[in-house]
């Protein structure tokens, strides 16, 4: 994930951009936004478009969304899981400012508690990788 993240860090920058200048856009996948419409929040199906394919070239189409935890953006990379069973995340944190929990490395990081987890390895600057577990 670091080298990828290095073989498109301008493309993620322009995204952080963007994304700054567009406030009230809370998330943008593949094929679904929120808030859904919008132009509500100023944001043309033009703009959306480039979004869209920016994501695509950041190896992202999953897209992104305001961190949960913290002021920022996570760009989601991996994901596993369903409504009905735990859910799992890997991906690129954006974070104003230093997130809790952050670690040497997330290679194998897992927890053995059914409980809420993130974890995050500083990548540069307000950049970090993150792993989510969500229990289901």
């Amino acid at each position: 994930m670091l080298r990828h993240f290095e073989e498109h860090a301008s493309t993620f920058d322009s995204l952080i951009k963007m994304a700054s200048a567009d406030k009230g856009l809370a998330r943008v996948d593949d094929n679904w936004t929120m808030p859904e419409d919008t132009r509500t929040v100023g944001v043309s199906s033009e703009r959306l478009s480039v979004y869209r394919k920016l994501l695509r070239d950041a190896g992202t189409p999953r897209g992104f969304q305001l961190s949960k935890n913290q002021a920022g953006i996570d760009f989601l990379f991996w994901l596993r899981g369903s409504a009905i069973s735990d859910d799992e995340t890997k991906g690129f944190a954006y974070l104003e400012s230093p997130p809790p929990r952050i670690v040497l490395t997330l290679d194998g990081i897992h927890t053995d508690e059914r409980k809420y987890f993130i974890a995050y390895r500083r990548i540069r600057d307000n950049w970090y990788l993150f792993y989510e577990f969500i229990p289901g």
